[in-house]
């Protein structure tokens, strides 16, 4: 069995092929060397990590501007600019941290 699953499904992918060097999943049918599972793994993570951050800095908005309807007052955008700040922060050095786990 492998030690790399389908991205899709999580499925441990098998190897296949004359030469061994194609893997497949089973369950989706996709196939493709270890070098493309191994880029399409790492670059879902990073997707996973951006879309977390952009949903994270949304619920804040939307937290921030109700907090301004409800007070009859305006958002603080400064705080919200800050911690927005520090979220895409963090989003950008966890993709960073993950293309370079890559090279190594």
């Amino acid at each position: 069995m492998s030690d790399i699953k389908c991205p899709f499904c999580q499925h441990e992918l098998e190897i296949g092929g004359v030469d061994g060097i194609l893997r497949g999943c089973p369950k989706c049918r996709n196939l493709g060397t270890e070098m493309l599972w191994q880029e399409l793994i790492r670059t879902r993570k990073a997707l996973d990590v951006a879309v977390n951050a952009l949903k994270e800095i949304n619920d804040r908005y939307e937290s921030e501007e109700q907090r301004g309807r409800e007070e009859d007052d305006s958002p603080d955008w400064w705080d919200f600019a800050m911690d927005t700040g520090e979220i895409l922060t963090k989003a950008l050095d966890k993709i960073t941290e993950l293309e370079q786990k890559d090279v190594k």
